[in-house]
């Protein structure tokens, strides 16, 4: 597993928000980039900054939308319909220091990383900063952000549309504490700025920052709301339904001075909650300009699910990426050896179709059991990509199932997976899992224009590492980036065509990918022709070595 250390960025990055979309399977990130918009994306959250892409998507033009420029602290987020917006603050005069306005870009598509256009500014009289939103179960969508007032308050505002005011908003937040209020910010300069919603079960919080963003005390406060509809904005913005804890979460220490301006995202997989926050690397004695860099590090709950930060982790501790992300094998070692591969090729079997079994490591493995002849019964984990009934059939799981037997499933099948009468692990498109002691990865399996494998069923393929050698097993799937991203050595990959790649589509997704070796399936009886595994093989040439197990 590769690690990595804080910060994330070799350069200034300050107020960064980071968030995974597990459409693209692309993380994205915006931080304060002076006059523009630059949006970053990368497949692993700990190269956002050094080895992704990124893409300006809006310079600062005052004459034509009234935005001059200090465009700060942008996030983006997913309105109800599935349009991505951009909330963020800019100057709105010429001049150097005039107040700033909350704007908002719209996507023109689902691709966050195509074309955006200026939406509006929900209220260009208030000198405001710091946007950040809420969408409540029920599709309402509530905006806090930072306003001028005798230093820098919190405010929660209703949104009518993802670019509109509602008429409802409220002051919820202004420093009062010793820790948040630490000199120069104290008086009539007191700050809360830089929220994020955050929800861990019937919890609500908004994650604060007190004192300012310079200050070797800039920290983590939260609010808490209390009330009992977070889709109502009479009680959202209510300022008597939000509670202000009393004790920082997150504060300087192990040598990371000022962290603060925090964003939160979800892992891959779902399971884990991280924060990216900025931090300056040295004691800020003056109180003025310093660089901020882009850190990671993952949040906890306490048993009350009550946020758990700890402490920011030192500049030279190695850290486990978020969990889910699938790392390219072969920029981490060496690829196996030819004659291991071969080795454990001969001891998979491709019954019909998709139908798998695969011995290694004193293990035997199936995937998508069909037609299976007599009772084996020797079965240590079964590997179902979907519920077709070409791939999903309980009968020859009946045949070759043991006492001990494992069957992993994606999560959107597991009701009727249980009539399998077996111990279910699930999975999520992009997740990861352990079975039977068996390290898994699950990539997703669709149809991008046909209407066989909808995306939105969450169906996968899998990668399992056995004796350090990555096999790839796609399950029912197109050449999809999803698929292009897979690092292995040995794939197993459907070519019939109708529900699944033709033989050239096929051999384009090998091209792309490299294993040592590739299996292809899926043809020759209930779809496909006997010939197309030949025919793929010629497509292929010396890109891999194919090795035909069907016909």
């Amino acid at each position: 597993m590769k690690t990595f250390r804080n910060p994330v960025s070799p350069f200034d990055a300050p107020d960064p928000f980071m968030t995974y979309d597990p459409v693209t399977g692309y993380y994205y990130a915006l931080f304060t980039r002076g006059r523009v918009l630059e949006l970053f994306r990368s497949r692993h959250a700990a190269e956002i900054c050094t080895a992704g892409d990124s893409k300006v998507i809006y310079h600062a033009n005052g004459p034509r939308d009234g935005i001059w420029g200090d465009i700060w602290a942008p996030e983006m987020h997913r309105a109800p319909g599935g349009r991505w917006y951009i909330y963020t603050s800019g100057r709105i005069r010429e001049e150097r220091g005039a107040p700033k306005c909350l704007f908002i870009m719209e996507a023109l598509s689902d691709d966050p990383f195509g074309d955006w256009q200026f939406k509006g500014k929900p209220s260009p009289d208030v000198f405001s900063i710091d946007p950040t939103v809420y969408t409540a179960e029920n599709g309402q969508q509530f905006l806090c952000c930072s306003r001028v007032d005798q230093g820098q308050v919190l405010d929660i505002r209703e949104l009518a549309d993802p670019w509109t005011f509602g008429p409802r908003r409220a002051m919820i937040a202004r420093a009062s504490y010793d820790w948040e209020t630490v000199p120069p910010y104290n008086g009539d300069g007191t700050i809360n700025e830089g929220a994020f919603f955050v929800e861990s079960g019937e919890r609500l919080f908004i994650i604060y920052s007190g004192n300012g963003c310079w200050s070797d005390h800039y920290c983590f406060g939260v609010l808490e709301y209390t009330g009992d509809d977070r889709g109502d904005p009479a009680k959202m913005c209510d300022p008597a339904n939000w509670f202000k804890h009393d004790k920082p979460i997150f504060e300087m220490a192990n040598g990371v001075f000022g962290p603060g301006h925090a964003s939160f995202f979800r892992s891959p997989d779902g399971r884990e909650l991280w924060c990216a926050y900025h931090s300056m690397k040295a004691h800020n004695e003056t109180v003025t300009y310093a660089p901020r860099y882009f850190n990671l590090q993952r949040v906890s709950f306490d048993e009350t699910g009550y946020p758990v930060m700890g402490e920011p982790v030192g500049y030279e501790t190695d850290l486990v990426p978020p969990s889910g992300e699938v790392w390219d094998c072969r920029k981490e070692q060496t690829m196996k050896d030819l004659k291991d591969i071969l080795s454990l090729a001969d001891r998979i079997t491709v019954n019909t179709q998709n139908s798998i079994r695969i011995e290694a490591e004193g293990r035997t493995l199936y995937f998508d059991p069909i037609e299976i002849d007599g009772t084996p019964q020797d079965a240590d984990v079964i590997f179902v990509t979907h519920p077709h009934g070409d791939h999903f059939s309980p009968a020859a799981i009946a045949r070759i199932r043991k006492a001990d037997t494992v069957l992993v499933v994606p999560a959107s099948m597991a009701d009727k997976a249980k009539d399998a009468g077996l111990p279910l692990v699930t999975v999520v498109p992009g997740g990861s899992c352990t079975a039977g002691s068996i390290p898994c990865e699950a990539v997703p399996a669709y149809n991008p224009a046909k209407r066989f494998h909808p995306r939105e069923n969450g169906w996968v393929g899998y990668v399992v590492t056995l004796g350090g050698i990555r096999v790839y097993v796609a399950g029912d799937t197109d050449e999809t980036d999803e698929a292009a991203a897979v690092a292995c050595d040995l794939a197993l990959i459907p070519v019939g065509g109708t529900y699944t790649m033709t033989p050239a589509e096929a051999a384009s997704l090998i091209r792309r990918i490299k294993p040592a070796a590739v299996i292809p399936t899926h043809y020759g009886s209930l779809v496909g022709k006997p010939g197309d595994g030949q025919t793929f093989v010629s497509l292929v040439g010396d890109a891999s070595k194919v090795l035909l197990r069907l016909g």
